[in-house]
């Protein structure tokens, strides 16, 4: 189970999120729709640690890891 409490984070002076609350249990299925740049990949890269959030408290039951496949991949050729 994951639960996210008061998420909040901002640039500048502006809030992109603002006391952003949610639970996703184990044998949930969730999908993320929303506009174009209204934070959905931000979003997860908080929950993945890949970006440091001002405000928070999220609390992870178990050890099963959060992962996300970017919306753009890096490609090599060779």
């Amino acid at each position: 189970m994951l639960s996210v409490q008061n998420l909040g984070l901002h640039h500048s002076v502006n809030y992109l999120f603002q006391n952003v609350n949610f639970t996703i249990k184990n044998d949930d299925q969730i999908g993320l729709v929303g506009k174009h740049g209204a934070g959905k990949s931000t979003l997860l890269k908080m929950l993945t640690d890949e970006i440091n959030f001002y405000e928070a408290s999220i609390v992870q039951e178990g050890t099963d890891p959060i992962g996300f496949l970017n919306q753009e991949l890096d490609l090599v050729t060779g």
